[in-house]
C-alpha cells in the first residue's frame, strides 16, 4: 500500500545523497583516471547510477518515498554543454518506460517535455561549452524518434503535461507521435502547449476533455491553422474552464487577432463551456472577441489581461468588463498591467464601483512613468480597496521582470489594507529614500509589519523595497549597512531572536510568510500579538546538520521560575526580553556633556565627535540576554608637550550589557549559546559596516 509521504523534501533529499555518496564530479573523474575511458562514457555511467539510486530508495522504502520523488518529471533533451548528462539520463527514463522495467513513474502526476534542444544545431564559440560527440547525439536522437511516445503512454497517472515544441527544428512525426501518447493517458487533464511558431504539419486531434489549456507561440505564422486547432480542441473539452492564449514577441499588432478567431470557429452547435478563467498577453481585446465568446463566458470570474496591442478596433479592460456586466457576468478576480491602466479609465471606475472583487493584481512594468504610477495607486487606495476591503482577499501592487518601485503615502495605504479582513495574500511596493538609509530609518518597514500582523487571515506578505530612486550615487556598502541594521530590528519587532539565521525555505502552511524583496526572512504564526509571551516565530534553516538544543525556552523559564525568589528581580524568558527591548546606541566624543540654558540654541554638531555604538538584544553567549554591539573606531592622540601632529590609532570597542539576574541560578544552562555572527544578523560583524561614521552620528 502506497501513501504521500508527511515527510518534508529535505529528509528525502538527505536520504537520496547517502544513497549517492560519491559526488557526480568526483566520481566521473576517478573513473576516467582508473578506467582511461573518454568522459563521456562515464557521464553516462554516471547518470544511469544516478537514476539507479533513485530506484534504490524507492524500494528500501517499500514505495514509500516514491510518490514523492517521481511526481515531477521533466523530461529535457539537451543536446550540448555541460547539460549533456541531463540528456542522457532522460534517454535511461525512456528506455525504462518502453521495455516496462520500471513502475515508479505510476506516482507521476506532472510531466514536461521538450526535446528543441536535442536536435537544434549547437551553438559554438569561444565561450560555449564543448559540444558532446556526435555519434552520441545521433544514438539520443534515434532512440527519442522511436521510443518517447511509447515511453509517454507508460505514464497513466499524469495529470498536467507542459510540451515545448519547436516546429523549425523538431521532426514533423515525432511532434504527431507525442500528441498521439498524450491522447492515451486517462487522467491528462491540463495541457501548456509552447510553440516557437504555428506551423501546418502540427495538430492537436488526438487530444480532448481537456479541462485547462495554455498555449503559447513567440513567432508569428500561420495563425489561422493556429486558431482552428485550438477551437477544433475546444470544441472536443466540453468540462473546460481555464484558457489561457499568450502571443510573444509581437510587433506591429502582427499575430494578435488570434483571440478573436478561435472564438469566431467555434460552432454555435456546441454547448457553452463553463470557463472561469480567461487569460490574454499580447492578444488584441476587440468586439468581436466578446461579442462571438459571450456565450462561453456565464460562469467567467477571473479575467487577466496582459499586453494588450491597441488598434483603430480594439477595446479596453474597462470596456470589456462593462460589456459582461451588461449580459449578467459579474467578475470576483481580475489582473492587468498598469500599462494599460493609463488609457483606461473605465476600468478603474468600474473597479471603484462594483464591489465582490476576491483578487486584484496590478503589474507594473519598467516602462512606466513614475507620475503615473503614483496616481494609479492613489485612485486604487483612496477608491477601490474601501469598496471592495469586504471580500477581498488578494491584492497584488507588484512588478514583472523589473524592479520599479512606488511612491504613495503610506498611511493611506496601510489605512485601507488595515481594513480587509478577508485579505490572506499581499503584495505592495515602496521606495526608501537616501534620507532613510543614511540615517538606518527602519520605522517604514516596521510599520508595515505591525499592520499586516494586524490581519487575522494573512498567510502571504512580499514587501517590494528598493533604492533605485536614489540615482547610481548609492554606494552598495550602504545598502548593505541598512540591512544588517534593519533585519535585527524587524526580527525584534515581531518577537523573533535578532540572532537567528535568515531562510529561504518556504512559508508552512500554518504560517505567515513575510518576504523583503524575493528573500524569505521568516514564518510567523497567523495573528500574533507583540505582547504575547510565547516565541511564535520559528526561524527555519537549509542546513539539516546544525544541532539544536533539546532544552526549550519554555522549559528553561519554568525551571528557573521556581528560583527567582532568590533573585533581586525577576527573570524574563529571552524570548519575552527580545519582544519588548530596542536596540541601544551610544555615543563616543571626546567632548563632555553640559546642560544648556533654556533659551541657548543647541547646535547639532559635535566637534569632539568620534561615532556610534549599536547594542542589539539578543542572548548572549556567555550566558542570559542583553545588549551587544561590536566596532572599531578611530581615535586622535595629541602629544601637546612635543607639538608633534595628530596620530590616529584604531580602538576595538566592545560591549555586552547583561540584564540583572537574567543568567539565573549558577546551575541553570543558558537558553543558547550560539555564537551571534555577522551573517545571523547580529553584532560580531559591525566592525566591518561601521568603519565609516558620518557627520551626524549615525552608524552605518
Amino acid at each position: 500500500m502506497t501513501f504521500v509521504p508527511l515527510l518534508p523534501a529535505e529528509i528525502f533529499s538527505e536520504v537520496i545523497k547517502h544513497y549517492t555518496p560519491v559526488p557526480l564530479q568526483v566520481f566521473e573523474a576517478e573513473r576516467g583516471s582508473l578506467l582511461g575511458q573518454p568522459a563521456q562514457w562515464n557521464q553516462r555511467s554516471m547518470a544511469v547510477n544516478e537514476l539507479r539510486n533513485l530506484r534504490l530508495v524507492s524500494r528500501l522504502f517499500n514505495d514509500f518515498a516514491s510518490a514523492l520523488l517521481f511526481s515531477d518529471v521533466t523530461l529535457n533533451f539537451y543536446g550540448a554543454g555541460s547539460d549533456y548528462k541531463d540528456c542522457l539520463r532522460c534517454c535511461d527514463v525512456i528506455e525504462a518506460l518502453a521495455i516496462g522495467r520500471t513502475g515508479v513513474f505510476m506516482y507521476t502526476r506532472r510531466l514536461s517535455v521538450s526535446t528543441t534542444r536535442l536536435f537544434r544545431p549547437p551553438f559554438t564559440g569561444p565561450n560555449r561549452p564543448a559540444p558532446p560527440p556526435v555519434n552520441e547525439v545521433v544514438v539520443a536522437q534515434k532512440l527519442v524518434k522511436n521510443k518517447l511516445a511509447q515511453a509517454i503512454v507508460s505514464f497513466k497517472g499524469v495529470e498536467l503535461v507542459s510540451y515545448g515544441h519547436a516546429s523549425a527544428t523538431d521532426p514533423q512525426q515525432l511532434a504527431n507521435d507525442i500528441v498521439w501518447s498524450l491522447g492515451t493517458l486517462p487522467l491528462f487533464r491540463h495541457f501548456r502547449l509552447e510553440l516557437d511558431y504555428p506551423a501546418g504539419h502540427f495538430t492537436l486531434r488526438s487530444i480532448s476533455h481537456l479541462q485547462s489549456f495554455e498555449v503559447i507561440w513567440k513567432q508569428p505564422g500561420s495563425d489561422e491553422l493556429l486558431a482552428a486547432e485550438v477551437s477544433s480542441l475546444l470544441s472536443r473539452s466540453p468540462e473546460l474552464s481555464e484558457l489561457s492564449l499568450y502571443s510573444r514577441g509581437f510587433q506591429g499588432g502582427r499575430g494578435n487577432n488570434v483571440g478573436t478567431e478561435i472564438f469566431t470557429r467555434l460552432d454555435d452547435k456546441i454547448s457553452p463551456l463553463p470557463l472561469k478563467r480567461l487569460s490574454f498577453d499580447g492578444i488584441r481585446m476587440t468586439p468581436a472577441l466578446v461579442s462571438f465568446s459571450l456565450r462561453h463566458l456565464t460562469n467567467l470570474e477571473l479575467l487577466e489581461v496582459e499586453h494588450a496591442l491597441r488598434g483603430k478596433d480594439s477595446i479596453t479592460v474597462g470596456h470589456v468588463c462593462n460589456l459582461l456586466k451588461r449580459n449578467g457576468i459579474h467578475l470576483t478576480a481580475i489582473t492587468t498591467d498598469m500599462n494599460h491602466m493609463t488609457h483606461d479609465a473605465i476600468l478603474l471606475d468600474y473597479l471603484a464601483s462594483n464591489p465582490g472583487f476576491r483578487s486584484i493584481r496590478f503589474l507594473v512594468h519598467h516602462d512606466m512613468p513614475h507620475q503615473v504610477c503614483e496616481y494609479l495607486l492613489q485612485i486604487l487606495y483612496r477608491q477601490i480597496l474601501p469598496v471592495q476591503r469586504k471580500t477581498l482577499e488578494e491584492l497584488h501592487v507588484g512588478v514583472i521582470k523589473t524592479h520599479h518601485f512606488l511612491n504613495d503615502p503610506l498611511d493611506v495605504q496601510l489605512g485601507e489594507i488595515k481594513g480587509c479582513g478577508k485579505l490572506w495574500k499581499l503584495a505592495m511596493c515602496r521606495a526608501l529614500t537616501r534620507e532613510e538609509f543614511e540615517h538606518h530609518d527602519t520605522s517604514i518597514v516596521e510599520h508595515c509589519f505591525e499592520v499586516f500582523l494586524k490581519l487575522p487571515l494573512l498567510k502571504d506578505v512580499t514587501l517590494f523595497l528598493d533604492s533605485s530612486v536614489m540615482g547610481s550615487d548609492m554606494s552598495m556598502k550602504e545598502e548593505r549597512a541598512w540591512w544588517k541594521l534593519a533585519i535585527p530590528r524587524l526580527r525584534i519587532l515581531l518577537g523573533a531572536d535578532p540572532d537567528a539565521k535568515t531562510t529561504s525555505s518556504c512559508a508552512t502552511t500554518r504560517g505567515v510568510c513575510l518576504r523583503i524583496s524575493s528573500a524569505i526572512i521568516w514564518t510567523v504564526s497567523p495573528g500574533l500579538k507583540r505582547n504575547s509571551d510565547e516565541a511564535l516565530i520559528t526561524p527555519h534553516s537549509s542546513s539539516s546538520k546544525i544541532m539544536k538544543s533539546s532544552v526549550s525556552e519554555s522549559d528553561y523559564a519554568a525551571s528557573v521560575s521556581s528560583n527567582a525568589s532568590k533573585t533581586t528581580g525577576t527573570i524574563k524568558p529571552s524570548s519575552a526580553f527580545s519582544k519588548q527591548a530596542l536596540p541601544l546606541h551610544i555615543n563616543l566624543t571626546h567632548t563632555p556633556p553640559r546642560m544648556p540654558d533654556v533659551d541657548e540654541v543647541v547646535v547639532p554638531d559635535d566637534p569632539g565627535h568620534i561615532g556610534t555604538l549599536t547594542l542589539v538584544p539578543c542572548t548572549l553567549p556567555s550566558g542570559g540576554y542583553g545588549w551587544k554591539g561590536q566596532r572599531t573606531v578611530e581615535v586622535e592622540l595629541l602629544d601637546v608637550e612635543r607639538g608633534e601632529e595628530r596620530k590616529q590609532v584604531e580602538v576595538l570597542l566592545s560591549v555586552e550589557a547583561v540584564v540583572a539576574d537574567s543568567r539565573g541560578p549558577k546551575t541553570a544552562a543558558p537558553v543558547s549559546d550560539h555564537p551571534v555572527s555577522e551573517f545571523d544578523g547580529g553584532t560580531e560583524g559591525y566592525e566591518s559596516d561601521n568603519e565609516a561614521a558620518n557627520a551626524t552620528g549615525s552608524s552605518l
